[in-house]
């Protein structure tokens, strides 16, 4: 723990974490506010509760994400610890959300190869591995719910 990118990865990992769990109560800190400003705030997706099955299928993706991360990155031949791939995802995500675009394209790609870069790795070794990242963890699973929804909606009666 002397190496200051580890720590920086570990302080990253826990500030992911708390953000998330943080994240997924807002619902209960907006009933708190002042009802002038709650009216103001109006419906939004953090009124919806969670349960404790909601908030396991959210870990559970994040943590099925974080190992084909990792997995990826074995594949590669590249070392990174576990406290490492854990914050290169999380500022992949961090930065997939500020745009606004479709699953963060191209933004989640550059936050996750930026954060590889600050972790020792090189862009020529890093760009395939957020290739692959991306490709397993996004058009992969797109893919297979464009053509899950497109025949669910076929087969409805709806469908012309």
């Amino acid at each position: 723990w002397t190496n200051p990118r580890r720590i920086t990865a570990g302080v990253a990992a826990v500030v992911g974490v708390v953000v998330v769990f943080v994240a997924s109560h807002l619902g209960a800190i907006k009933e708190r506010l002042p009802g002038w400003f709650r009216n103001r705030l109006g419906n939004a997706m953090v009124d919806l509760p969670l349960t404790p099955r909601s908030h396991g299928y959210l870990w559970g993706r994040l943590l099925a994400e974080v190992l084909v991360l990792g997995l990826v990155l074995i594949a590669l031949d590249i070392d990174l610890g576990l406290i490492e791939v854990v914050a290169a995802f999380g500022v992949s995500q961090i930065a997939a959300g500020i745009p606004g675009t479709p699953g963060g394209l191209g933004f989640a790609e550059a936050g996750l190869l930026g954060a590889l870069e600050f972790f020792g790795v090189g862009i020529t070794v890093g760009a395939p591995s957020v290739l692959v990242f991306r490709v397993l963890s996004y058009w992969i699973p797109a893919g297979i719910g464009l053509v899950a929804g497109t025949s669910t909606f076929l087969s409805s009666a709806e469908a012309p």
